[in-house]
């Protein structure tokens, strides 16, 4: 299952994707693919939804995907070390 998401990922759209997410593993569909490359900004909020979509997935004996990341937002991956908690791949 791909997420596509667009914009910014922050407080006032980080419950949006927690829901998004919660309604998809109702579904039984643990192991989910967020596709990054129209997502233009992410701060700490953003980043605690990637987090607890991923322990969520896990918990439910699946796995989060991040795709296409911009250089931008990889580097925030990379500051937090959160590229070596992910599966990242490029967005093609």
């Amino acid at each position: 299952m791909v997420v596509e998401i667009h914009g910014e990922l922050d407080d006032a759209t980080a419950p949006v994707l927690r829901d998004a997410i919660g309604k998809l593993l109702a579904q039984g569909r643990a192991t989910l693919t967020l596709d990054l490359r129209n997502m233009t900004f992410i701060d700490s909020t953003g980043i605690g939804a990637l987090v607890g979509a991923l322990k969520r997935c896990r918990t439910a004996a699946g796995d989060v995907v991040l795709r296409g990341p911009s250089a931008a937002t990889s580097r925030v991956l990379e500051l937090t070390g959160l590229h070596s908690v992910f599966e990242v791949v490029d967005g093609r």
